[in-house]
């Protein structure tokens, strides 16, 4: 059996290529370099949580009525803003709201056996399925760690404090209602 190409074809050449063209298969002329492969573009920088999960709930952080004016001691209040709510492990040791013109001031401060790191993973999850992007790192006071949320004329901070195995927390935040 002879295993030597026939002159109609050459191993060099591909269909829509004619022998003895220029070109081969890889689409290189003759003494040229291969065609170099392009890398793909980098990947853009994510600077937040908000930019990798999409809004699962876009819809208002609060809406009007707004609850009026009310503080409580070991417990939260029961018109306080799902999205505000307390991480799982908590123990509420304060909650405020109050209401001004179409703004919703809130605190709460709690404990919680998850760590510093659990807390703030817990509430930039939270905030980032409901449309809040994380901004710059706010000061904060020796030994806490704090994060800043921004939706339209809404704003959270979340500052974390490690207290023995746990970690006391406090959120502030200023929301702007829409209509319910």
């Amino acid at each position: 059996m002879d295993t030597t190409p026939s002159p109609s074809t050459s191993p060099s050449t591909t269909p829509g290529t004619a022998p003895g063209s220029d070109a081969d298969a890889e689409g290189t002329a003759d003494g040229s370099a291969p065609a170099l492969e392009m890398p793909e573009a980098p990947e853009p920088t994510v600077d937040s949580l908000s930019e990798l999960l999409p809004p699962s709930d876009p819809g208002p952080l609060v809406t009007t009525p707004l609850p009026r004016a009310a503080t409580a001691q070991g417990r939260l209040l029961r018109r306080f803003p799902d999205a505000l709510r307390p991480t799982r492990a908590a123990r509420v040791q304060s909650s405020s709201v109050s209401p001004s013109g179409d703004r919703l001031q809130v605190g709460l401060v709690a404990t919680s056996s998850l760590s510093p790191g659990q807390v703030l993973l817990a509430y930039r999850t939270r905030l980032a399925r409901r449309g809040m992007a994380e901004t710059a790192t706010p000061p904060s006071v020796a030994g806490s760690t704090a994060a800043a949320f921004r939706r339209g004329d809404s704003v959270v901070t979340v500052t974390v404090t490690p207290r023995g195995s746990g970690t006391t927390y406090a959120v502030h935040a200023s929301l702007r209602a829409e209509r319910g």
